[in-house]
């Protein structure tokens, strides 16, 4: 009754558990019916094995159970109406009615006890006018579930009035009981099939128009029948028999049922088509936290995307001159503490004037960034290239000593030899370049800054010496 029994698909060690969730919706369905109509077993059990003239006369008893039923009424009717004020539900306006109408006719039941035996009717009439009170409150709140606030709520519509009106029907009772006793009876008993008949009405309207709020299924529907089956069993019942306790009894668990109703209403959202059940919070937080990872991972990507716009050259994709120099202090420090090889490898393309002043600078793009291109297919994973500028390049070759160095540069200087470059326009660029290798020789006094001129000035030695070489030495 409170939960919705379509559900995707869901797996768990690979077995498909959507079946088993319908199963267990099914039970909790009928484990609700049975609770709904646990009082009818007590009621059946009382009316076969109870003799009707067995009765419990106990005038405390009844005084004390009346005051607590009165006191509980008015809380729970300021409780209500608070959750109205707030909510402007219009179920909620009809449901604070229903509470207050009762606690006010209810309300002199047990300081007329001490008139039971004197004024039968007086004392009992209070009862089911009581309950058809609630009733009929409880049927129009059934009736404008889910339905969008009126003028009149928004309007913060005063109260004093009905409970005036209210004031005169006990007052108005009370002097039918004393004047026409007799006929009381007929009105008790026709209160009385009033209340049993729009409470079954009231669950028959939830049934047809599919209510599924967890809060009207979950309290509402099972206090409603709660009240329809205490007003069949005071219909079987006598003035303080077995049947009549127990009749109170069963309305007061409706009642209490109901009251926590509104108290869970008042701690959550105070409106009660609004309220959901531990399920829908559960599936809200599972949405909730899934679209919160996809942030973060989209967060972390943007993040990864940013450290790497900051970190590379736009154009080429190597690492800019910044970060360039960040990664190989970084290796200076560990070759440091390992005594492992390092060498750097200072690349410059010759005449890259001429093609830009030949072909354009869009073409001179094209030629670096095939450059780089080339130069990470013949370097090895670990190796590292950064653009320095213009169209000079460095290379971190790390645990690669200086020999190991000269052969992986004359081998990325052949290929680039060998290869004309492809640029936009159908063009084919031959190119070279000269190259300047340095290693590191482990001094704690050898600064970045020092390696690198000395790896520049090998490739400047290179230039000089007619391009398109390695040189390891000036």
């Amino acid at each position: 009754m409170g939960h919705d029994a379509a559900r995707p698909a869901e797996t768990s060690g690979g077995v498909d558990t959507s079946s088993y969730y319908r199963l267990t919706h099914a039970y909790a369905v009928l484990l609700q019916l049975a609770f709904a109509m646990l009082p009818i077993v007590g009621i059946l059990y009382i009316r076969e094995f109870t003799s009707p003239s067995l009765v419990f006369k106990s005038f405390p008893m009844h005084e004390f159970a009346m005051a607590v039923a009165t006191v509980e009424g008015g809380f729970v009717t300021f409780i209500a109406y608070l959750c109205y004020r707030d909510s402007r539900e219009p179920f909620l306006r009809w449901l604070t009615l229903g509470f207050g109408s009762f606690t006010i006719l209810y309300a002199p039941h047990g300081p007329l006890t001490v008139l039971a035996d004197s004024c039968l009717r007086l004392f009992l009439i209070f009862g089911p006018a009581s309950r058809l009170a609630m009733a009929i409150f409880l049927l129009a709140a059934v009736l404008a579930f889910g339905r969008a606030s009126s003028q009149q709520d928004r309007s913060q519509p005063g109260w004093g009035w009905w409970w005036a009106a209210m004031g005169g029907l006990a007052a108005v009772l009370s002097a039918g009981s004393l004047e026409w006793p007799q006929e009381m009876l007929s009105l008790h008993l026709g209160m009385e099939h009033t209340a049993l008949a729009l409470s079954l009405l009231s669950l028959t309207i939830m049934l047809v128009r599919r209510v599924k709020a967890p809060m009207m299924t979950r309290y509402f529907a099972i206090a409603v029948a709660f009240f329809a089956q205490s007003s069949w069993a005071f219909l079987q019942s006598a003035p303080w028999n077995h049947m009549w306790w127990y009749a109170h009894g069963i309305f007061a668990a409706g009642f209490t049922i109901l009251s926590y109703g509104v108290v869970v209403a008042f701690w959550t959202t105070k409106d009660f088509s609004k309220v959901l059940t531990e399920e829908q919070m559960l599936e809200i937080t599972r949405h909730a936290q899934e679209k919160a990872e996809s942030a973060l991972r989209e967060l972390r990507v943007a993040h990864e995307n940013l450290q790497v716009l900051a970190s590379t050259d736009p154009l080429t994709g190597a690492l800019n001159r910044r970060e360039f120099q960040e990664r190989t202090e970084q290796e200076m420090a560990k070759a440091r503490r390992s005594g492992a090889a390092l060498s750097l490898v200072f690349l410059d393309l010759d005449h890259f004037k001429r093609i830009n002043d030949t072909h354009g600078h869009l073409v001179g793009d094209d030629v670096l960034k095939a450059l780089v291109s080339l130069a990470k297919g013949q370097l090895r994973p670990g190796d590292i290239i950064g653009r320095m500028g213009g169209e000079e390049f460095a290379i971190l070759l790390p645990y690669t000593a200086e020999s190991g160095a000269v052969v992986i540069a004359e081998r990325l200087r052949q290929a680039l030899a060998a290869s004309p470059i492809a640029a936009r326009g159908g063009v084919r660029i031959p190119v070279t370049a000269s190259l300047g290798v340095a290693c590191w020789d482990g001094e704690a006094g050898q600064s970045y800054q020092n390696w690198l001129a000395i790896a520049d000035r090998r490739l400047y030695a290179a230039k000089a010496q007619g391009r398109d070489r390695v040189v390891v030495e000036g």
